[in-house]
């Protein structure tokens, strides 16, 4: 997706993004008081929690850099490339123990898993400075952006029997721009004039 910033706006925004990601990952790592998260203990998870899993590193240190969020029945919705679900049990048997932290300020559950549902068709692409797994749990929460474009087939029935994909924008919305976009070039397509004959 363009930005349409320029160049010094561009690296200003990197800075902002990868400052966000260290940031977090340090108040996590040393407990550091945080006026937006507290930790829970594993046995209270509740939905919209925050987990955090050291990543796959030969250092021997806690830093907890991986991060996921708890949406219900003992699973993880996360971001490693491609956004998908997993079990919290099984993430633990290959990544280790994890930390879990929770937004004191609540969050809306039903819109929580509106948002995780679209997430299921993001088409996106991994940067671990400006679009990583942090950024796309924190905009779970609606702290972040993530940087993301999802695309959905129109069922039959509702003007688009053709099951077309529909680009749709980063709250899960239709795309008005780019929809009306298609509709002028379809409506601005010569017509092939068909003779008519007569028939006697």
């Amino acid at each position: 997706m363009g930005s349409g910033l320029s160049k010094n706006g561009n690296l200003s925004e990197k800075s902002q993004r990868a400052s966000t990601s260290i940031s977090f990952t340090l108040k996590a790592t040393f407990n550091y008081s945080d006026c937006f998260f507290e930790t829970v203990p594993k046995e209270n998870i509740q939905l919209g929690d925050i987990i955090l899993f050291r990543m796959d590193t030969s250092l021997q240190s806690s830093s907890w850099k991986h991060a996921g969020v708890y949406c219900g029945n003992k699973k993880v919705v996360h971001f490693d490339g491609i956004v998908h679900i997993q079990g919290i049990d099984a993430m633990e048997r290959t990544r280790g123990k994890c930390q879990i932290l929770r937004l004191k300020r609540g969050i809306n559950k039903d819109a929580f898993l509106k948002k995780v549902d679209a997430m299921l068709n993001a088409e996106t692409t991994y940067h671990c400075v400006t679009n990583n797994c942090i950024h796309f749990a924190l905009s779970l929460l609606d702290m972040e952006k993530f940087y993301h474009e999802i695309f959905t087939f129109v069922e039959d029935g509702n003007g688009n029997d053709a099951g077309e994909q529909v680009p749709l924008n980063m709250t899960g919305q239709v795309d008005q721009n780019e929809y009306n976009r298609a509709g002028q070039f379809q409506n601005n397509m010569p017509l092939r004039e068909i003779p008519l004959r007569n028939i006697s």
